[in-house]
């Protein structure tokens, strides 16, 4: 039997159109709740391409929004950072003209210093932490990189957006600038104080470098002691020092000038005693205390003393028929001591001949060394204290003063032959680089008040930077040279790498030139080895310690002149040339400050007693290398490529600020600061 389909034709036809009106409801449905016009490509293809690029400018421009806003909170930061800053430079200005009244003592400066230092820090500090999700802002760091293959000859200053590039800087000094050069009063010494100098006289020089412990000597004046140094001979000698005769005595006396058989070296006394004798006491020349006595009873065969250290030493001629001795008449004779001869001075044998001296006060004495008493060691410097005895013509009173002698260690272990001079110095006269600062007269004040009676705190200040030094009353000038030399070359770092230099940047004058900046006597010379006003120092404390160093500016500095040549580090491209005068260039590389050490192209040596500058003639170090790269930072503020913002801070430390050189410790420079 047949299929047969039945179709119902107009049920179809309602339920497409059922379909239809149900999608044409869903896509108003769609577009009544997203509220747009265009949900499908089907919708409009060319109408969605449109509207998607403006929904992602619409997103960009909100990004960008947020990311301006991002960025104007990290400039809110800066801006915070920067005005703790201006604070405090604002309070650094008040602190300058404060100190610039006249009223204050350096003390009071000192103070006002110390808070200046803290503001200096706290700026530094500021710099150095202030950031933005860990990004540095202040230091230089979120505007540009650097570096340089000579750190400590060359450094940068950030300053603004940088251009990258390495660059060949080439230096060549044009005129050789000059140091700062300091002097002090005159060091005299105070009444009843002595000094001690020992100037070697022959060429090659003794192994003497200075003579101290100066204990009561008499002042020399214009005729110092000559001091000798030479091999053992083989007799010893004898010569009068001085006499003491009562009203009425006279009389010559002769004596065995070349005695052999003297055994050790001293002094010996001579008083003629009632009972037609004499007594004879000897003193050590090594110790200056008296090791024997003797008597002689009869005058008429003329004197002998043995057993002492005289042996066969006789005199002769007291008793002829035109001498009167009495009773109480003195004599002084020094005494050498015999050895047998040898052919060198060694590290165990040799002499030391103290002879001359002031008028009527001559000295005569020859000194043997040997075993433990030797002139010279290999190993460390050898001192050795030496007795001088003298006799009092006007009363007989015998005094014995003495002098320590250091000898410096000799690799040889011989000790050099020469001579030199002995200079005893009194009060009022200059003092020596062995006086202890206590026995200054500048020292002491109207009321007799020694300044040392307490240790003295002395700070210099320079190069930045800061450094104390204490000082003590049994310093010596020496001692107070060394330490002012440490805190100049090795706390400050206004030295040189010439040992040499830096042996000199503090003398005190014993031996005065005949003309330049060391005249003076007596005085401190005090210098850095930096040309220029980099080299500049500044010292405070005690006001009566400043007030007795007295420290004037003898000469002033001149910054050198140099013409700085920047290239292209890779193809030579000239950048540009700057002549400087202050050891910085700006502006020739884009962004940057360039700060040169002064000691960078120019030396110093130390030349006929001064320190002199000249240009570096090593040629490769007149060239330098800088690597810099472009760190500013970028701010998206547009919804569109190349919409951005560069953000240049400059470096904002205190010496990005040019600060670091704000002293405050004098009035000169309080008004400099302001």
């Amino acid at each position: 039997m047949p299929v047969i389909i039945y179709n119902n034709v107009p049920s179809l036809t309602a339920q497409r159109y059922v379909g239809i009106s149900n999608t044409n409801l869903a896509k108003s449905l769609e577009k009544l709740s997203s509220g747009l016009r265009i949900n499908h490509a089907s919708d409009d293809a060319s109408g969605l391409a449109i509207s998607e690029k403006l929904r992602g400018q619409i997103s960009g421009l909100k990004r960008a929004a947020m990311n301006a806003q991002d960025g104007i909170s990290m400039l809110q930061t800066a801006e915070g950072a920067m005005g703790e800053v201006h604070s405090i430079l604002q309070r650094m200005r008040e602190l300058a003209v404060q100190a610039s009244n006249g009223i204050y003592t350096t003390n009071d400066r000192k103070y006002i210093q110390d808070e200046v230092d803290q503001l200096k820090a706290e700026i530094n500090r500021i710099s150095a932490s202030t950031e933005f999700n860990t990004k540095k802002l202040l230091n230089g760091d979120a505007t540009a990189l650097w570096s340089t293959d000579k750190a400590d000859k060359l450094s940068a200053i950030i300053r603004s957006k940088v251009a990258e590039g390495n660059y060949n800087i080439n230096v060549e000094v044009q005129e050789v600038g000059k140091n700062y050069v300091y002097k002090s009063d005159v060091m005299t010494l105070n009444e009843g104080a002595i000094g001690a100098q020992f100037t070697n006289s022959t060429a090659n020089g003794t192994d003497i470098v200075e003579a101290y412990n100066p204990t009561s000597l008499w002042a020399t004046g214009d005729n110092p002691f000559n001091v000798t140094i030479a091999q053992a001979t083989a007799n010893g000698t004898a010569s009068m020092l001085g006499s003491y005769l009562n009203s009425g005595s006279y009389g010559v006396v002769t004596y065995n000038s070349g005695a052999s058989a003297i055994t050790t070296s001293g002094y010996a006394l001579i008083e003629f005693t009632g009972t037609g004798g004499a007594t004879l006491k000897f003193y050590s020349a090594f110790t200056g205390e008296l090791v024997g006595t003797a008597n002689d009873t009869n005058i008429s065969n003329g004197l002998s003393f043995a057993g002492i250290a005289t042996a066969a030493l006789t005199f002769s001629g007291f008793t002829t028929t035109t001498s009167n001795f009495q009773a109480g008449d003195k004599f002084l004779f020094s005494l050498s001591r015999r050895v047998a001869t040898i052919a060198q001075v060694t590290s165990s044998r040799g002499t030391i001949t103290i002879s001359s001296g002031p008028a009527n006060q001559e000295a005569n004495i020859r000194l043997l060394f040997t075993g433990a008493g030797s002139l010279a060691s290999t190993s460390q410097d050898v001192s050795q204290t030496i007795y001088l005895a003298d006799l009092d013509e006007s009363n007989g009173n015998l005094n014995i003063g003495s002098v320590t002698l250091k000898f410096a260690k000799n690799p040889t272990g011989l000790t050099n032959v020469g001579s030199g001079t002995l200079s005893i110095m009194g009060g009022g006269e200059a003092a020596t680089s062995t006086t202890k600062l206590k026995d200054i007269a500048r020292f002491v004040d109207a009321d007799g008040n020694n300044l040392f009676d307490n240790k003295q705190e002395l700070t210099v200040w320079g190069n930045g930077k800061s450094a104390v030094i204490y000082i003590e009353a049994d310093d010596t000038i020496a001692d107070f040279e060394e330490k002012l030399t440490d805190a100049i070359v090795n706390k400050l770092g206004l030295g040189s790498d010439d040992s040499n230099v830096n042996n000199h940047l503090v003398d005190y004058i014993t031996i005065p030139d005949s003309s330049g900046l060391r005249t003076v006597k007596g005085t401190f010379i005090i210098q850095t080895a930096l040309a220029g006003k980099k080299g500049e120092l500044a010292f405070s404390g005690d006001q009566r310690l400043i007030n007795a160093l007295s420290l004037a500016e003898v000469q002033k500095a001149i910054d050198n002149t140099t013409v700085v040549t920047i290239n292209d580090a890779h193809t030579g491209r000239l950048i540009g040339t700057d002549e400087t005068g202050n050891d910085r260039v700006n502006g020739v590389i884009e962004g940057i400050e360039l700060v040169f050490d002064s000691r960078a192209n120019v030396s110093a040596t130390w030349d006929n007693n001064k320190i002199v500058f000249k240009e570096n003639s090593n040629a490769s170090a007149k060239n330098y290398y800088l690597h810099v790269v472009d760190n500013a930072t970028e701010l998206q503020i547009g919804a569109n490529q190349g919409q951005t913002l560069f953000v240049s801070i400059p470096q904002l430390d205190v010496r990005g600020l040019g600060a670091e050189d704000v002293y405050l410790v004098s009035q000169e420079l309080a008004q400099r600061a302001i």
